[in-house]
């Protein structure tokens, strides 16, 4: 069972001091697992019987289980970290297998061709590669309208 899991688990049991020590831990979980328990007494404010406590409430047997359980969510985290890693590889190499099977030709000449390119971006990633396209096409003289979706929003609204 996971931490998270026992803190669910024994929610009710837990007082708001409980639930401050909880949250440091919980949002520094590596760190936790290599200090001792007056360290993460003093970076919680908190005596060390009460991290004692906690621990206890949460039903393990005190720091020492603790420290066990980070230690070993951090293994499965890294864990993990190379299954992600091997999948995000997948997607990046199915993807520029589908962008050099296509045939682009036609969308070249329409740009190539064009007085006036209108661009959108609806998100963050978007909007970014908008703004490079409007870069680059800059270079070549070709003036790019770039559009954002918060822009569009607020203008649809204004009197």
């Amino acid at each position: 069972m996971k931490l998270d899991e026992l803190v669910n688990q024994y929610y009710d049991d837990l007082n708001m001091n409980d639930l401050h020590i909880w949250g440091y831990i919980a949002n520094h979980k590596r760190e936790c697992a290599a200090m001792t328990i007056e360290e993460v007494a003093e970076k919680c404010n908190v005596s060390r019987t009460g991290i004692l406590r906690f621990a206890k409430k949460i039903s393990l047997q005190g720091f020492s289980e603790l420290k066990f359980y980070l230690r070993m969510e951090n293994v499965e985290e890294n864990e993990l970290t190379d299954e992600k890693i091997d999948s995000i590889s997948q997607s990046y190499i199915k993807g520029i297998q589908s962008f050099t099977e296509q045939n682009l030709d036609k969308v070249c000449d329409e740009i190539y061709y064009a007085k006036r390119i209108f661009a959108y971006g609806s998100g963050v990633i978007q909007q970014s590669a908008v703004r490079e396209l409007k870069r680059l096409m800059f270079k070549l003289n070709v003036i790019v309208w770039r559009f954002c979706g918060i822009c569009i929003f607020i203008n649809a609204y204004a009197f």
